[in-house]
């Protein structure tokens, strides 16, 4: 990747800390119980990135029914 001028982006859910839709926690649910895993938070993508070299810019969420948009870059 080139400093200042690529991104990653990842379309997936980012669950809010506050206020998380029935749909997202319903996603969250049906994910742990067939593959045991689980939808990420918000606070989880930031640490997950973090630990790759890649800063966060900006999470677009449509409506808090939708999945979102993750904008990084390298630090």
């Amino acid at each position: 990747m080139k400093p200042g001028y690529s991104k990653v982006l990842i379309n997936d859910f980012a669950i809010p800390s506050k206020g998380a839709s029935a749909y997202a926690m319903r996603s969250d649910f049906m994910v742990m119980s067939h593959a045991g895993a689980v939808e990420r938070t918000e606070k989880q993508w930031h640490a997950l990135l973090d630990a790759a070299g890649l800063n966060i810019e900006k999470i677009w969420t449509a409506d808090p029914e939708s999945q979102s948009i993750i904008e990084a870059c390298l630090k």
